[in-house]
């Protein structure tokens, strides 16, 4: 990761950067997609002089056509054709929306709708593959706006040149992953852009020579932000293959890694652990992973066993214990906010539950700072503790852990809020004005103002931010505060047929704790099942005081994430509250077979 990079200092905009590029080395791959990571003959290059080539037209088009200014949106599938779209609306001027496509279930189809009514986007941009679909989308919609087909667009204009934006001009709205009647577009600039990338390269360690390469949906925070953009701030390359091709054949990743010499990937916690779960030794005996530098680990919490057991995993394949980094970060600010050295293993803390859940952080007795991967507890915890991991040191940026209640600044060992101050932090959510000033625009009650409320619950501990969950999702308890995923955790340990990270816990209308577990159910019968669920509600009492908590087994996939992998437990809540929840018992009263 030495070679020149001519992005660091400069103060245009991302799609300067590109056009610049593509001038000076237009030969270069900027981007290669493996549509069949198995198969080598199956991938697609594109250059920067190509990617400029294919923008420029995208741009001309949506220019004759008065985008400049206004939201487009962005549906494409896995491919080239994202990018060259994408980037086309910041050429233009125009207000990109990244967004998936309609897909077959009805709330992701309604949840696109309901982007499109906020943003008011008067023009859908996809290809040629997925026009029929898209089309199909906006008749079920009764939405009327015009889909434009980028592939099919006409050359334009020779001599049109991209339109001059500047640092304030909004580049994109980045939609959180929120309920589906309430969308909310977070407003990125193109200065937030570049301050963004500016400080992923810093806190990453990346540049011009850096190959990035990954799985992760373009359109999301992390896949957009860490896997597409920071290569074209840097000029650098990118190999990327479909999520899908992950989720069937997580191996498929790894030898991607492999084969590609990448120095830099990512993925939520969960893609990790689906990895451990998947390969064999075999397999890991037949990979080189020596030359994988950095390895990301965010957009969801950070377990200490995933880190554990990853690198002892894959530490035959070369794999180095130093490269997890976890992350923390979100859509309002760009994307990151903190993230750990690259040059160091990272930090886990074991500290006291019952402490934790009177808002103190705890060292459990005896322990130290220690390096998560010389935890060798075969489940990362002893009962009791609960081990965090740092998502990196705050030195240098303006992080705060406050009550939430009043706005007190907490010294370090307290948990709160997590606030920010940074240049990277969003302008708002998209006529928005009142959610914008409560958000965006929180006051510490000793005066300091412009922080952004993150949501997340955090501490500060010995310079090191730890983050413990989401501040609307924590569970009260009997007057203590119980962390879902803690209780997710828990409940997923108790049997081999529980997918562990694959359940959602909140609480009901009646204050009830409730747990949404999917199972693998296969040759398990009536009794075995009915035992599981009962193992699994003993241990919330034994380990969590939880009295009368109702454990629901559910088949795979049933339990809701973001496109990140996050779990959905407002959604999930939601859902079981109108009855519409498919659990296990439903399909067996029906007749089903386990």
């Amino acid at each position: 990761m030495s070679a020149p990079d001519t992005a660091h200092g400069i103060t245009g905009t991302l799609p300067a950067l590109v056009a610049s590029h593509a001038g000076a080395a237009g030969s270069r791959i900027a981007l290669t997609f493996l549509a069949d990571p198995r198969d080598e003959e199956a991938r697609a290059d594109l250059t920067y002089a190509g990617l400029d080539r294919a923008a420029r037209r995208i741009g001309a088009r949506l220019s004759a056509l008065g985008a400049a200014g206004r939201p487009v949106l962005v549906l494409h599938g896995p491919g080239l054709a994202f990018a060259q779209s994408l980037l086309g609306c910041l050429y233009a001027g125009a207000v990109a929306v990244p967004a998936p496509m309609p897909g077959r279930q009805r709330r992701d189809r309604q949840r696109l709708a309901g982007i499109v009514r906020d943003c008011g986007a008067r023009l859908v941009v996809t290809d040629a593959s997925g026009e029929a679909e898209v089309r199909q989308w906006l008749a079920e919609a009764e939405l009327t706006i015009p889909c434009e087909v980028a592939d099919a667009a006409p050359a334009g204009d020779p001599d049109w040149s991209p339109l001059r934006v500047g640092a304030d001009d909004l580049a994109l709205l980045q939609y959180t992953s929120g309920s589906t009647s309430d969308p909310k577009g977070v407003m990125v600039s193109h200065g937030n852009l570049i301050h963004n990338a500016r400080d992923i390269a810093a806190t990453l360690g990346s540049d011009a020579g850096t190959r990035f390469g990954g799985w992760l949906p373009h359109y999301h925070d992390l896949g957009l932000m860490g896997m597409l953009l920071q290569p074209l701030f840097h000029g650098g390359s990118s190999v990327f293959m479909a999520p899908v091709s992950f989720v069937k054949r997580p191996l498929s990743w790894l030898q991607m890694i492999d084969r590609h010499d990448i120095h830099l990937s990512g993925s939520p916690d969960f893609g990790y652990a689906l990895c451990l779960n998947r390969l064999t030794d075999g397999q890991v005996a037949g990979l080189d992973l020596s030359r994988w530098r950095v390895a990301v680990n965010g957009a969801e919490p950070v377990r200490s066993r995933t880190i554990a057991e990853f690198t002892r995993r894959l530490a035959p394949a070369g794999l180095r214990p130093q490269v997890m980094l976890p992350c923390y970060g979100m859509a309002e600010a760009t994307l990151i906010v903190t993230g750990d050295r690259p040059d160091r293993a990272p930090v886990t803390v074991p500290v006291l539950t019952d402490a934790l859940q009177q808002g103190e952080f705890v060292p459990a007795p005896h322990s130290e700072f220690v390096p998560a991967p010389r935890d060798d507890r075969p489940d990362g915890a002893r009962r009791g503790v609960r081990e965090l991991v740092s998502s990196g040191p705050v030195a240098g940026r303006d992080v705060a852990v406050v009550d939430p209640a009043d706005g007190t600044v907490l010294p370090e060992g307290r948990t709160g809020e997590i606030w920010v101050r940074a240049r990277s932090v969003a302008g708002g959510y998209w006529e928005r004005p009142e959610a914008t000033a409560r958000t965006f625009h929180a006051t510490t009650a000793d005066g300091r103002t412009g922080y952004l409320r993150t949501g997340d619950v955090g501490v500060v501990q010995d310079g090191e931010l730890f983050v413990i969950g989401r501040l609307k999702d924590v569970l009260i308890v009997q007057g203590r505060n119980l962390s879902p995923q803690e209780i997710e955790d828990e409940t997923g340990a108790v049997h081999p047929a529980l997918t562990r990270g694959a359940a959602a816990a909140f609480c009901d209308e009646d204050e009830r704790v409730v747990v949404v577990q999917e199972i693998r159910p296969h040759g398990l019968g009536p009794g075995e099942l009915a035992g599981i669920r009962e193992r699994a509600t003993l241990c919330l009492a034994r380990e969590f005081g939880i009295g009368g908590a109702r454990v629901l087994l559910a088949r795979p996939g049933t339990v809701l994430r973001t496109t990140s992998g996050k779990i959905r437990r407002s959604a999930m809540k939601e859902l079981y509250a109108s009855g519409e929840l498919r659990t296990l018992e439903h399909a067996l009263a029906d007749g089903e077979r386990p």
